[in-house]
């Protein structure tokens, strides 16, 4: 059965590195971000290490978006890893940083 890696904000630098590591393990990985030019390059990326991928654009506030994408990504096989790295980072200490 395939191995699948459901990562979230996988558009960026952290989700990108994950998503290529994860993928030279032998996951299918499925990339979900809110950015579709990301998401792309990050496919891009898997394929070119050797890797499979899925690219779902969601954004993860959306819990429609969000059910949606872990569909696909049961679909594809079995979920082996979640790796949860979607938000959003701004320039204030973390301590002062509300969940809002």
């Amino acid at each position: 059965m395939t191995q699948v890696a459901f990562i979230t904000g996988a558009g960026g630098d952290i989700g990108r590195a994950t998503a290529v590591k994860l993928a030279q393990g032998g996951h299918h990985i499925v990339c979900v971000d809110i950015n579709p030019d990301g998401n792309r390059q990050t496919l891009h990326a898997i394929i070119e290490a050797g890797g499979q991928g899925t690219a779902v654009t969601a954004d993860v506030v959306d819990s429609a978006a969000v059910e949606q994408a872990v569909k696909t990504a049961c679909h594809i096989g079995h979920v082996a890893v979640i790796v949860n790295n979607a938000g959003m980072a701004y320039a204030v200490n973390t301590v002062r940083t509300t969940y809002d």
